[in-house]
C-alpha cells in the first residue's frame, strides 16, 4: 500500500550526520518533503560524548524538544544566574523553551548510546533575534547572521563572555525544572482512547503537544481545522489513518516513527482507528491559533474553542435577530 503525500516514513530516509566543530555532532532527519509552515520540525541523534545546538535563547520563536529514545542531559542557564543547571531527560520526557523567557540552553549526551529526539519549533521569524551567553554573539536573522555588539574589539568581547562562562558553577538537578513534562497521567478521553497534555501546562505558547493512547479498536473523531496546522508522529503502534477531500476517501495503515502533516485550512479531513490488537500511541503537535475552527464534517458540526462553543453549524444572515434601536 502506498503513503499518501503528507506522510513521511522516517524508517527509509537517511540519517545525515554533520560534526561542525569539535565535541558537537548530531544526525538529522529533515521532513523536507512535507510543506511545513507554522511548524518546524525534524528529528536529531546525537551520539555519545557530543553536544548539539550552541547554548542559547530565542526572543520570540519558541522551541520544544520531545526525547524518543535514550538519555538526554540538558544544560541551561537563567538570564542573570551564577549557574548553570543540568538534568537529564529519558523517552517520554517533554521540554518547552516558549520565546523571550530567557532560558539559554544545549544538549549533551553522556550516555554510552545515541539519543533520539523530535526538535519543534513555532513559525520561523525573519526579524528573530537570539542570544549566546557564552561566547556573547547575537543572531540578527534581519541582518543576515550572528554579530557581536559593543565598543570593544571581537576578541576582547568574546573573551570577556568566556571568562564570565569559565567563572560559573554546575547545579544538579535531581527532578527537572518546571518547563518539563515527565511522567505525566493520560486521562480517558472516551471509551479506549486516552490522552495527556504535555506542552499548555508547562508553559507552551504556540504550539500544543498531545500524547494520545488508542486501544484496540479505537477511533479518533474525522475532523479538520481552519486554521491549526497539524503534525502527527506514531510512536507506537500500527494506526490506520482515513482521509476525506472532495476526491474521496482514502486509507492507509502506518508504523512506528511516520509522521503525517496537515496544512492550516488543507481540505482533508482525517481520523486514526486502530485496528490492530496491541494499542497505538501518537504524538499530536498542532500551533495554538485562537481563531481557529475545527470542523467534524460527518456531523455538520463545529468547535469554536476562542469563544468555548460547540455544536451544529448554521448559516445566518447578517441582519437577522437583531433588535432595531433608537440610536441618540
Amino acid at each position: 500500500m502506498s503513503l499518501p503525500d503528507n506522510v513521511v516514513r522516517t524508517a527509509d530516509v537517511e540519517m545525515k550526520y554533520d560534526s561542525p566543530a569539535e565535541g558537537f555532532g548530531c544526525g538529522d532527519i529533515s521532513f523536507e518533503s512535507l510543506p511545513l509552515d507554522q511548524i518546524g520540525a525534524h528529528v536529531e541523534e546525537i551520539p555519545p560524548g557530543a553536544a548539539t545546538m550552541i547554548l542559547h535563547y530565542h526572543q520570540t520563536e519558541e522551541e520544544q524538544f520531545y526525547v524518543l529514545a535514550g538519555e538526554l542531559t540538558v544544560r541551561e542557564l537563567e538570564r542573570g544566574a551564577d549557574d548553570y543547571r543540568e538534568y537529564t531527560l529519558r523517552a517520554g520526557d517533554h521540554v518547552v523553551y516558549p520565546g523571550g523567557t530567557g532560558v539559554a540552553h544545549q544538549f549533551v549526551n553522556r550516555s554510552s548510546a545515541a539519543v533520539r529526539f523530535l526538535a519543534l519549533s513555532s513559525a520561523r521569524n525573519p526579524n528573530e533575534v537570539a542570544y549566546f551567553p557564552d561566547s556573547g554573539k547575537v543572531l540578527l536573522r534581519a541582518l543576515g547572521g550572528l554579530f557581536l555588539v559593543g565598543d570593544g574589539e571581537p576578541e576582547a568581547i568574546i573573551a570577556a563572555a568566556k571568562a564570565r562562562a569559565d567563572a560559573r558553577g554546575v547545579t544538579t538537578l535531581t527532578e527537572p525544572p518546571a518547563h518539563v513534562a515527565s511522567g505525566v497521567t493520560e486521562r480517558e478521553l472516551k471509551p479506549g482512547f486516552y490522552g495527556s497534555q504535555l506542552a499548555r501546562p508547562v508553559g507552551a505558547k504556540a504550539l500544543f503537544v498531545n500524547r494520545d493512547r488508542m486501544a484496540p479498536g479505537a477511533e479518533s473523531t474525522l475532523h479538520r481545522h481552519t486554521a491549526n496546522e497539524e503534525l502527527v508522529w506514531v510512536l507506537e503502534g500500527r494506526p490506520t489513518l482515513h482521509q476525506r477531500d472532495a476526491s474521496g476517501d482514502a486509507r492507509c495503515v502506518l508504523q512506528a516513527g511516520d509522521v503525517v502533516h496537515w496544512a492550516a485550512g488543507g481540505p482533508a479531513a482525517h481520523r486514526f482507528t486502530n485496528e490492530s490488537e496491541t494499542d497505538v500511541r501518537l504524538l499530536v503537535v498542532g500551533t495554538d491559533c485562537p481563531e481557529d475552527v475545527i470542523l467534524v464534517p460527518d456531523q455538520t458540526r463545529g468547535v469554536v474553542e476562542a469563544f468555548g462553543m460547540r455544536g451544529r453549524l448554521q448559516s445566518i444572515d447578517f441582519w437577522e435577530g437583531e433588535v432595531p434601536r433608537r440610536v441618540p
